[in-house]
């Protein structure tokens, strides 16, 4: 068994497969999530892996790495409809906000900044692209 010289992390993916990896940066992790992102292997959640054995999660996808290398993602409106006819299943309260969790939304997010999400990973309109009403 060799030693772990970096930090790690758990990538998950939307499908549920896992893998871990060393990374010098946060960033490099950021860059790599992007690549797998474009290639389709949507990536659910990054979780560190510390020491300590805490393992918060990672907001890769607010990243500036992150953003600056997913531009390229070719916009995949077929995958956007097929993840918004799973979203309008998911229960929201009086509040507009998910009652469980979907996806990398935790309970309580609003709707609206899924539907942001939507639009500017899938590069979509919500109105327009999804919901089709104008």
């Amino acid at each position: 068994m060799r030693s772990i010289e970096k930090q790690l992390y758990k990538i998950t993916r939307y499908y549920g497969r896992s893998e871990f990896i060393e990374a010098d940066s946060v960033d490099e992790v950021a860059k790599y999530v992007a690549e797998s992102d474009k290639a389709g292997n949507t990536v659910s959640s990054v979780t560190e892996i510390n020491l300590d054995g805490s393992h918060p999660k990672v907001a890769i996808t607010k990243l500036k790495a992150y953003k600056d290398a997913i531009k390229v993602v070719p916009k995949n409106l077929k995958m956007a409809r097929e993840l918004w006819e799973e979203f309008e299943d998911v229960i929201v309260d009086d509040n507009e906000c998910i009652e469980n969790p979907w996806r990398t939304f935790e309970a309580g997010t609003s709707r609206y900044d899924i539907w942001h999400w939507f639009e500017s990973f899938f590069g979509v309109s919500v109105a327009k692209d999804l919901m089709e009403v104008l």
